[in-house]
């Protein structure tokens, strides 16, 4: 009853979530809790899954993402394999070579990173990454948006509720953020903001 319910369009919004949250090349006993976690409230407030909250305890939930995250993960090492193939070929030779040619240039640009933002602000990736990693992909647009200092990040508790809003869904909106993640992004940033230095 459960599978019939679940239209097309309803399984194609599970396979988007659970690609944007879970790591597809994992075994699923070795995903962390928390993405699960973070994943199934998702889902549920999802309103076009809407019906799965009438079963008990999220068991509903649970049996779906199992089913749809074991189909992708299929594909996935199905795809990987080839690759796997030429990379353990290709190993030894790719690190000989690699060693001469890295350049210093990543290491510029993170010090220049780290050099534009405050004390507070420079903890926000990893402060967005810990509470679910899939948050991490919103860093680079909150501090294209403007919020690089710890300035930033007082006026933007000054301003009103609305505008806070306002703010954050202009700058999460460009990539397509659900109203969880934006919440979640938000109550990140007020405890950043609330911290002592």
């Amino acid at each position: 009853m459960l599978v019939a319910r679940l239209t097309a369009s309803s399984k194609r919004k599970i396979r988007g979530l659970i690609k944007r949250h879970l790591d597809l090349t994992k075994l699923f006993r070795n995903l962390p809790q928390s993405r699960l976690d973070f994943l199934k409230r998702e889902v549920l407030l999802d309103t076009d899954l809407s019906f799965l909250t009438q079963y008990e305890d999220g068991w509903a939930v649970d049996v779906l993402i199992r089913k749809v995250y074991f189909e992708r993960h299929q594909m996935v090492q199905e795809k990987l394999r080839p690759v796997r193939r030429v990379r353990r070929y290709n190993h030894q030779s790719l690190l000989t070579s690699s060693r001469s040619r890295v350049s210093p240039e990543p290491r510029l640009r993170a010090r220049r990173t780290r050099a534009n933002t405050s004390s507070r602000v420079a903890f926000l990736s990893t402060r967005l990454d810990s509470a679910t990693p899939s948050l991490l992909r919103f860093h680079k647009a909150i501090v294209q948006a403007g919020l690089c200092t710890d300035e930033h990040l007082h006026q933007l508790f000054h301003m009103s509720a609305a505008s806070r809003d306002t703010f954050i869904s202009q700058a999460l909106g460009r990539m397509k953020s659900t109203i969880f993640e934006r919440v979640a992004v938000m109550d990140i940033l007020e405890r950043m903001n609330n911290e002592q230095l």
